[in-house]
């Protein structure tokens, strides 16, 4: 529903219209109007989706279905996804409540659609595990310039994790 407002018309698939359409019009959501992005910043979060977002997914699905869960670059890649993805939501449901046009009513059925983005992603559970991971870093840096009372802690992580393959 989001990248076919990046194309020209003659490239958008019928379907990609129409349901375009169906949303706008079932859901009132201004940002995806036939005319376009009503603002400058929606448009860049479109870009965000197309050059950062699908092309992430389709990596980091890929490497969890191949059983590459362990690949250092994946929580880093997803702490940057999460967080993307809930400031571009958070600014867009802003957005959405400041519109007059909207009944509350409106604005509830919009936040059944948005506020989900948030939940989904949760960049405190993401971000815990890559904290294990720099802990690690920290310990062996400590050992490695002589800090004794550093170097007495064991940290249960296997260098493995941290090689970037």
């Amino acid at each position: 529903v989001d990248l076919p407002a990046l194309l020209p018309p003659a490239l958008t698939p019928q379907i990609s219209t129409s349901l375009r359409h169906y949303y706008h019009t079932t859901y009132k959501d201004s940002f995806f109007s036939p005319s376009g992005p009503p603002t400058a910043w929606f448009a860049v979060f479109l870009w965000f989706e197309a050059l950062y977002h699908a092309p992430l997914s389709l990596w980091a699905v890929r490497a969890l279905w191949r059983g590459e869960a362990t690949h250092p670059m994946i929580p880093v890649q997803l702490l940057v996804f999460a967080v993307l993805t809930a400031v571009t939501t958070i600014v867009c449901i802003a957005e959405y409540l400041s519109w007059e046009h909207l009944t509350v009513a409106d604005k509830v059925n919009l936040g059944y659609l948005y506020v989900p983005y948030l939940a989904l992603y949760n960049t405190k559970d993401i971000a815990s595990r890559k904290g294990e991971k720099l802990r690690f870093l920290h310990i062996k840096f400590a050992s490695i310039s002589g800090n004794e009372r550093l170097s007495e802690v064991r940290v249960q992580k296997r260098e493995s994790d941290l090689s970037c393959d």
